[in-house]
């Protein structure tokens, strides 16, 4: 009697395990997977008016991109600070100061320290703009 209801266990419950198993192996990896994806997208990040006010002007002034100008969009200590900077042309000596830009389009600048803990605490958002001759 003991013979036959294991065998009657076993062979009535195989498929359905092997089915709920299939089913909480896809579940699981969802569940895995799903986090990472969330945490990968990037947030949108908005530029200002006076940002993009900005762009056209160092545009305007700058017609033949010169040194290569890039405004860059940076988040630190929950501000957005947008960074003027150079990539240099090879055929040229570019030599260059960042300039820093609030929100608003304000000029402003960066005492040592400031700017030291800028360097190292700054994250990259965005190329805001790049200069196209």
């Amino acid at each position: 009697m003991r013979m036959i209801f294991c065998n009657k266990y076993r062979a009535g419950n195989t498929k359905s395990l092997a089915g709920n198993a299939g089913i909480l192996f896809l579940l699981l990896g969802f569940l895995i997977i799903s986090p990472v994806f969330y945490s990968c997208s990037k947030e949108e990040t908005q530029v200002p008016e006076a940002i993009k006010a900005l762009a056209e002007d160092l545009q305007a002034e700058n017609p033949g991109c010169t040194c290569g100008p890039v405004l860059k969009q940076y988040k630190w200590h929950n501000e957005m600070i947008y960074v003027l900077e150079y990539r240099g042309d090879s055929s040229l000596i570019c030599d260059w100061f960042p300039v820093f830009y609030k929100a608003s389009g304000q000029k402003f600048t960066m005492d040592t320290d400031s700017f030291d803990k800028f360097l190292h605490e700054r994250v990259f958002l965005k190329n805001v703009w790049t200069c196209e001759a």
